[in-house]
């Protein structure tokens, strides 16, 4: 189209020059209405309104046929490149034109008016094809950009849950590997030293085993199922031999089996005990764990506290701070609350989840 209208400009500009009867009002004329022409190319209504200013000057150099002509042909782009109004102001702009200059066109050729109509026609569906096959073409790119973005979001799904298998599951059974083998290493008996080195057997075969599983999942499936597969009940028995074994007894108090905890908020608070158990292995002292469970009309608080570590003769294990990162976000997902905080020499951890 560019090459087109540059082309006709380039013409009604040379033109002059060679005919021997020209009327110059209307060589303007054709050369502003090719000028008007062009701007379709970046400012449309720019471009329409311009050619609308124009019509009066073609009717007063007695240039009808060409306005209508112009007119007939500009009507595709319009509607091609328009808005709904934009159109309807064109389309009012050339049906006066055309009452205006119908005597004009009858006069010079009696066939004109049908053919400028004929070319309305044509130029006006073409128009609408390429306007129809433009909004297509946008909206197969927003939905392929929306579908891309979806498949971002699920990988995005995906990388979170193998990073917080990695850090609940598979960092937990490090942990206690790494607190058993500083036992071994301290231990002052022959008894402790063997408990510890089984600990250290144990957990390791589980992370091996959890580490396979989170490896092997190719389908995203619900986050708490690999906590732990029996949800809270199976995670506080996990915990208590755990603890209970580096001389923390975990002590118990209210039901973690009440029928009113759904699999859904059992499988979170075992998400949460999981990881507080491991923050109590990496700073917690020798000494009782307590885990309380209080079940609400509406609501379920899971309490653990346990002592801090006072004495520092080993160095302690390193802590990112995402397991609490990632209870508290968890927690506010199912609509709860999450806390953890120091309060004296004991630290506290703190979930209350809805029931329903």
């Amino acid at each position: 189209m560019i090459a087109v209208v540059v082309g006709l400009l380039i013409y009604d500009i040379v033109r002059p020059f060679w005919a021997t009867e020209t009327n110059a009002a209307s060589a303007i004329f054709e050369g502003g209405i090719t000028a008007a022409c062009l701007l379709f190319v970046r400012w449309p209504r720019v471009a329409a309104l311009a050619v609308l200013a124009l019509v009066p000057i073609g009717l007063a150099v007695h240039a009808a046929q060409v306005t209508a002509m112009t007119l007939s042909i500009v009507v595709g782009l319009v509607i091609r490149t328009g808005s709904g109004g934009m159109i309807a102001v064109f389309a009012l702009g050339m049906l006066v034109t055309f009452g205006l200059a119908s005597a004009e066109l009858a006069a010079v050729d009696p066939a004109a008016l049908g053919t400028v109509l004929l070319i309305t026609a044509a130029c006006s569906a073409v128009g609408m094809v390429s306007r129809l096959a433009f909004a297509r073409e946008r909206r197969l790119r927003s939905s392929l950009r929306d579908r891309d973005l979806a498949r971002l979001e699920v990988r995005k799904t995906e990388r979170q849950r193998i990073a917080d298998d990695l850090h609940d599951v598979i960092g937990h059974d490090l942990t206690v590997i790494a607190m058993h083998a500083r036992a071994v290493e301290y231990a002052r008996d022959d008894e402790t030293r063997a408990a510890s080195i089984v600990a250290i057997g144990d957990a390791a075969r589980k992370a091996l085993t959890d580490l396979r599983r989170v490896v092997g999942t190719t389908e995203l499936r619900d986050a708490d199922e690999l906590a732990s597969p029996a949800g809270l009940p199976g995670a506080i028995a996990d915990a208590s031999r755990e603890l209970l074994a580096v001389g923390m007894p975990l002590s118990v108090t209210g039901d973690p089996t009440d029928p009113r905890i759904s699999r859904l908020i059992s499988g979170a608070l075992a998400r949460v005990l999981r990881e507080s158990t491991t923050n109590v292995l990496k700073h917690g002292s020798p000494g009782p764990v307590d885990l309380h469970i209080d079940c609400a009309d509406q609501t379920v608080t899971m309490t653990v506290t346990s002592r801090m570590r006072l004495n520092h003769d080993l160095a302690p294990l390193p802590s990112g701070g995402y397991g609490t990162v990632r209870m508290q976000e968890r927690a506010e997902q199912l609509g709860g609350t999450f806390r953890s905080g120091r309060d004296g020499d004991t630290w506290c951890t703190s979930v209350e989840l809805p029931l329903a």
